[in-house]
C-alpha cells in the first residue's frame, strides 16, 4: 500500500472519506462567517433591538437561511469540483411540473408543522381557594 492510497481510489478519485471531510469543513467555515455576517448587518440595521429582531419569527427564518444558503453553494461546489456532478445532482432543477411539486411539498411541510399545533390548558388540580 502506497501513501497516495490513503487518499486516492483505483479510479484516481479523491476517497469518500476525504470528501466527506472537506465539505464538513468547508460548511462549518462557511455557516460560522454567514452567522456572523447577518448578525453583524441586524446590528448596524437595527442598532439596541436587534437582539429582539434575532429571538423573533425573522431571526428564526435569518437561521434557516444562514444553514439553508451555505450548505447549498457548498454542496454545489463539491460536487462539481470534487465528483463532476451537475448541479441537477442535489435536486435543483427545473422540470416539467417544478411548481406543482414546490407547492404541494410546501402545503404538506406547513401541515406537518401545524398538525399538532393546539393551544390546550393543562388540567386544572384544583379548584378556586376559599376566601
Amino acid at each position: 500500500m502506497e501513501v497516495q492510497d490513503i487518499f486516492l481510489n483505483r479510479a484516481g478519485r479523491l476517497r469518500s472519506g476525504w470528501r466527506v471531510a472537506i465539505f464538513a469543513v468547508l460548511l462549518y467555515f462557511a455557516i460560522l462567517i454567514s452567522f456572523m455576517l447577518v448578525v453583524a448587518v441586524v446590528r448596524a440595521s437595527f442598532g439596541s433591538r436587534a437582539d429582539g429582531v434575532l429571538e423573533s419569527n425573522w431571526g428564526f427564518v435569518m437561521q434557516g437561511l444562514v444553514l439553508l444558503i451555505p450548505a447549498t453553494v457548498i454542496g454545489w461546489a463539491c460536487g462539481k469540483i470534487l465528483e463532476d456532478l451537475p448541479p441537477r445532482a442535489l435536486g435543483w432543477a427545473f422540470h416539467k411540473g417544478w411548481l406543482r411539486d414546490l407547492l404541494l411539498g410546501s402545503l404538506i411541510g406547513a401541515l406537518s408543522l401545524l398538525e399538532n399545533k393546539r393551544d390546550t390548558n393543562p388540567p386544572k388540580k384544583h379548584g378556586n381557594i376559599p376566601l
